[in-house]
């Protein structure tokens, strides 16, 4: 009877062990994503800034030069190419995001992983 509880405490020691060292995983993972989203709002957020500023300027340019020749038709054009490439990025960017790989998957992978084993280690389909 002795020997059962032996082998049940190894198990349940096992089992905590590997579930400890899962959450750590886990815990790393999100830190990663966390550090990660954060340099890729940064730097959208500055290249975002610095794009529309680039624009601006470059509508201004664009109308002033055309302003006795043709203004409304470059004021049209440059209009349509902001809209046309505001859509296109927007599209883009939830492609990106629709392929972007599930959170928390090599945590997921060894728990998978782990449940298999302990399966195999039982001799069933108890779990």
């Amino acid at each position: 009877m002795s020997q059962l509880f032996g082998s049940a405490r190894r198990l349940l020691v096992t089992v905590l062990a590997m579930g400890q060292s899962r959450l750590e995983l886990a815990g790393i993972e999100l830190a990663d994503e966390r550090d990660r989203l954060l340099w890729v709002a940064v730097l959208g957020l500055l290249g975002a800034c610095s794009l529309a500023v680039a624009m601006l300027a470059l509508t201004i340019l664009i109308a002033v030069a055309f302003w006795d020749v043709a203004r409304l038709p470059a004021l049209i054009v440059i209009t349509l190419v902001w809209f046309g490439l505001g859509l296109f990025l927007l599209w883009r960017s939830r492609a990106l995001m629709r392929a972007a790989p599930a959170p928390m998957s090599l945590t997921l992978a060894e728990l998978r992983r782990d449940l298999e084993t302990l399966r195999k280690s039982i001799g069933g389909d108890a779990l």
